[in-house]
């Protein structure tokens, strides 16, 4: 059985263009930089990261149809196998010329124990 072991918050800007794949892939690439999970190893035990961890990761955008979930899933650490991406309407949109997206990501990380 596989249990929560961390939930870790990210965000992410695309500046200039309005892209929220970029936005997205920021804000993963946020919230993964935000873990050190030492812990798996000397406490859960964990010797396979292919095998014993698994991440959900939700990922809020404006636009969440435009996002290209190939490009999100490229950016995080090839340790993980076990993913599902979940992308969903929040975030936030600045209306501009120059239209500024901002995302959210939530990374939750399940380690199989027992």
């Amino acid at each position: 059985m596989k249990k929560r072991y961390l939930v870790e918050m990210g965000s992410g800007v695309d500046m200039h263009g309005g892209d929220s794949t970029k936005a997205a892939c920021r804000a993963l690439r946020d919230a993964v930089s935000h873990c050190s999970m030492v812990g798996l190893r000397e406490i859960a035990g964990v010797t396979d990261y292919h095998k014993q961890v698994s991440l959900e990761i939700f990922i809020a955008v404006p636009a969440p149809e435009s996002v290209d979930e190939a490009q999100v899933r490229a950016a995080l650490p090839p340790l993980y196998e076990q993913v599902e991406i979940h992308i969903e309407a929040g975030g936030q949109s600045v209306p501009g010329s120059d239209p500024i997206i901002v995302a959210n990501a939530a990374v939750i990380i399940r380690v199989e124990v027992g």
